[in-house]
């Protein structure tokens, strides 16, 4: 594309390495975990039972419908219609990666937005400052956060008008439309003109991965619902997959192996200003997948720490459901009733605080004290409607040896027998999965009629997918298979194409994936081929069926040489006897190879053999 950089291959790979494709298309498509992978209804045709599958594992996506399918930039792209360049500048920005700056038009619209906010923001930290910020910092210095906090986090006041802001951004060249896209003026109703959304509140900007404003946050200070403004959604900001703080966090969460989820933000800025810098905060929502797939590369275990009120414990055992479907360690912080983090940090310390998080219960125990509290577990009526409550619960972890402990810790808990227990577990797991075999059974259907119709799918192109899948699943195979059969040996264009590149990566990195290849092939058929080889399931033994594959490639060379020695045989009856004798003993001798391999190995053993007569 005319005036774009070029974007080096290394930064492509730097952005699949921290994006993760769950993430990216729960934005865009409700997902429900199903075993390892994630279903949801296809954004990209119509349809009543969800046939749109991505894995996790290997971070493609396809429809078994219409056949739609790729890595998280051909999502991307499809989705919202970006060329494969802007889709990896767009996954770089959430991902934090630098990728060398682009000098085309497309983006222009989202890069006002960001001047927009970031002038915003600047302009709500100086209202701080100013008389009319005078309620505000009292605030501030009532809830004890301290001018570093201030600073840090760029808390700010947004002033009683109603175009304070919007006046300072026209001032600076920023027109109404630009404040109108990012959400920080409202249009007036059946009037020109726009007014400020945000005024007479407290002002805590939200940032991406890469520290950039992309959205506010703004208190009441004078008793006016709502108490929390949040921006609306904009081309930059998605509520349920942005946490406040996270942009400050990350390398601390990454260091210590875990993150606190808040509620406030206050209560984010309090544990930051105490040096507990592994805190995030959630924006008003409840924890979601996508919260939870942004956290998981970088910690093992996550704390809930809510308010301890009603409300915070409701949401806490609203928000260990989400952990526990993104079979994510989870522990629950209950703090002291009518407290939450910040009142609790600034009454008792970091160090009573940290020994009150350090003792989190895990979820399980959370689950019992909660219905002890609400069902009474000292009586049989009560035991049963909180098996009843936790069985579905437990049967939506994914580790089976999980679940299985969870079921005896449960039998344990309510004194009944672990065997109903598991009977119960496994009733509703066995109705999970008939659900999956009628979903499975549909999406086979979807492909044998596209099959059908483009005449395309044959055996030996399938063996071969099967084949290219098991050396990218299995790298090790890699080497016996250049040595028993070679380079180029792919009757499939497509599937040559890729494997040849997948042997040049492997020779150069030692490693290979279909997420090295994916850059490399972003549309056409080698593209499609290589998700069919991506979502292909592993079928049982890997190393028999890689001796099938192998069998079925050598037997096939061995074919096409001797259908070529026969030619050859045939146009030496005008040549000499003996170069025509020579041919036909190479002839049986490539025969007898070929008899060699079509004989099981038992019976070979056995002494036994076949009637190849005719090959």
């Amino acid at each position: 594309m005319t005036g774009t950089v070029r974007i080096p291959r290394e930064k492509i790979e730097e952005v699949q390495r921290y994006t993760d494709i769950v993430v990216i298309v729960s934005q865009h498509v409700p997902l429900n975990r199903r075993g390892k992978n994630y279903i949801g209804l296809c954004p990209f045709h119509n349809e009543k039972t969800p046939s749109f599958t991505v894995s996790q594992e290997k971070q493609f996506y396809k429809c078994f419908g219409c056949g739609e399918g790729g890595s998280v930039f051909n999502f991307l792209m499809k989705k919202e219609g970006l060329s494969f360049s802007e889709a990896v500048r767009s996954l770089a920005r959430k991902a934090g990666v630098d990728i060398p700056q682009r000098r085309d038009a497309s983006y222009e619209k989202r890069d006002y937005l960001y001047q927009a906010n970031n002038l915003a923001a600047g302009f709500f930290q100086a209202c701080l400052s100013s008389e009319e910020g005078r309620q505000a910092r009292e605030y501030l210095d009532k809830r004890g956060i301290d001018r570093g906090s201030i600073e840090k986090f760029r808390i700010g006041y947004a002033p009683d008008r109603w175009d304070g802001l919007l006046t300072a951004a026209q001032g600076k060249g920023i027109s109404a439309e630009t404040l109108l896209g990012a959400g920080l003026v409202i249009a007036r109703e059946g009037k020109k003109g726009c007014y400020d959304r945000f005024r007479n509140r407290l002002m805590f900007p939200i940032s991406d991965l890469t520290g950039k404003v992309i959205a506010f946050g703004g208190r009441s200070l004078d008793g006016k619902e709502p108490k929390y403004l949040n921006s609306p959604e904009t081309a930059l900001f998605h509520k349920g997959g942005c946490l406040y703080g996270v942009d400050l966090a990350r390398g601390d969460i990454f260091r210590e192996k875990k993150v606190l989820v808040m509620e406030g933000y206050t209560d984010v800025i309090m544990a930051h200003q105490y040096g507990i810098s592994w805190a995030v905060g959630l924006l008003g929502t409840a924890l979601s997948e996508e919260h939870v797939r942004l956290l998981r590369p970088w910690t093992e275990v996550v704390v809930l720490v809510m308010d301890g009120d009603a409300p915070g414990l409701k949401s806490a055992e609203r928000n260990v459901e989400t952990l526990i479907r993104e079979d994510v360690e989870t522990r629950i912080a209950e703090l002291p009733e009518g407290y939450d983090p910040c009142d609790l940090l600034l009454k008792e310390g970091r160090d009573s605080f940290l020994e009150k998080v350090g003792g989190a219960a895990e979820f399980f125990d959370f689950k019992v004290k909660r219905a002890s509290q609400r069902l009474g577990l000292s009586t049989p009526s009560g035991k049963l409607a909180f098996a009843r409550e936790l069985i579905p619960l437990i049967a939506q972890i994914p580790d089976e040896l999980k679940r299985q402990l969870t079921i005896k810790h449960l039998a344990e808990q309510i004194a009944a027998e672990e065997g109903i227990l598991r009977r119960s577990l496994l009733s509703v797991l066995r109705n999970a999965q008939l659900s999956n075999q009628q979903l499975s059974r549909q999406n086979s259907g979807g492909l044998k009629k596209g099959s059908a119709e483009t005449g395309k799918a044959t055996y030996r192109d399938e063996t071969e997918k099967e084949l290219l899948g098991l050396l990218l699943a299995h790298n090790e195979l890699i080497g016996e298979y250049l040595l028993e059969v070679g380079h180029n040996k792919f009757i499939n264009q497509a599937i040559n194409q890729l494997a040849e590149k997948a042997f040049e990566i492997y020779k150069e990195r030692g490693k290979v994936t279909e997420k090295d290849l994916a850059p490399l092939f972003d549309e056409g058929e080698v593209a499609r081929v290589l998700v069919d080889v991506a979502m292909e399931e592993e079928k049982g033994d890997y190393r028999r069926h890689f001796a099938d594959c192998l069998n079925f490639m050598k037997r096939r060379e061995n074919r096409e040489k001797i259908s070529y020695t026969k030619e050859r045989a045939i146009e030496s009856k005008s040549h000499q006897q003996g170069e025509e004798d020579r041919l036909l003993l190479e002839f049986h001798e490539r025969n007898k190879v070929r008899a060699r391999q079509l004989v099981p190995k038992d019976k070979t053993r056995s002494g036994q053999s076949e009637s190849v007569g005719g090959l």
